[in-house]
């Protein structure tokens, strides 16, 4: 696809066009690119960006990892974000992959921690590996770097997500990896994200109340006593007062 043509067929009419894009004076192909950092503006690039596969740095990708379980691989994974953070602000490297150096396989492995289906789905401690951990300082580096570079295959809007859901990770590395089990941390990343969104300008578009996902998460987590005095102290209210 790198030197083709967009070719359409409508009826008996062949419409076709090269791949170059034209953003200044073409306001679909403007509206399409919006604040995406693309690296090159051509048809077939803007369109692997739209609707290829997310990079492992963005924030929905992480999150869905944390929601099942991978928090091992989510910390690997920011651990070799912020080494290509440090790489591209030194000059070392030109620009950041959105793969990061993982091989595919990795994604397919099954985590020790989840072998066990009924582990997996009800909880386990002692998630995230012991080797090197993701601190809020490292946190604290990745998002001044964030503030420094645009990445690629982001928005601007995902760029300060990410941002976010870096430090609340940090927080759960640091704070409550070994405090509370899969399912209580998987609450406590909504409820989070859910607290985040709240204060945002668009609050009115958004969600008042936690989701029944997260719901269920406190539920079948074995640490409600925890979860309890945590939405206590978010809240400043006492439950059932």
């Amino acid at each position: 696809m790198r030197d083709g043509l967009l070719v359409i067929g409508s009826g008996n009419q062949f419409y076709i066009s090269d791949k170059r894009l034209d953003p200044s004076t073409d306001m679909v192909t403007r509206q399409a690119i919006g604040s995406l950092e693309i690296t090159s503006k051509d048809l077939f690039h803007l369109t692997a960006a739209l609707n290829g596969p997310l990079p492992l740095y963005h924030p929905q990708f992480l999150i869905q990892l944390m929601f099942t379980g991978r928090f091992d691989l989510v910390e690997k994974i920011l651990l070799a974000f912020l080494d290509a953070l440090r790489e591209l602000d030194s000059g070392v490297r030109s620009e950041i992959t959105t793969h990061l150096g993982f091989e595919i396989s990795e994604f397919l492995k099954s985590s020790k921690k989840t072998n066990d289906i009924k582990s997996y789905l009800f909880g386990d401690k002692h998630l995230l590996t012991e080797d090197r951990k993701f601190t809020k300082q490292m946190a604290e580096v990745i998002n001044e770097k964030l503030q420094k570079f645009k990445l690629p295959y982001v928005t601007g809007h995902q760029q300060i997500t990410l941002a976010t859901t870096v430090s609340i990770i940090a927080e759960i590395s640091e704070n409550y990896q070994n405090i509370l089990d899969q399912n209580g941390l998987r609450f406590f990343m909504g409820v989070k994200l859910f607290q985040v969104n709240l204060t945002k300008e668009s609050r009115h578009n958004s969600s008042k109340t936690v989701t029944m996902r997260d719901i269920s998460f406190a539920m079948h987590s074995d640490y409600k006593d925890l979860i309890y005095n945590f939405i206590n102290e978010l809240s400043n209210l006492k439950i059932g007062s």
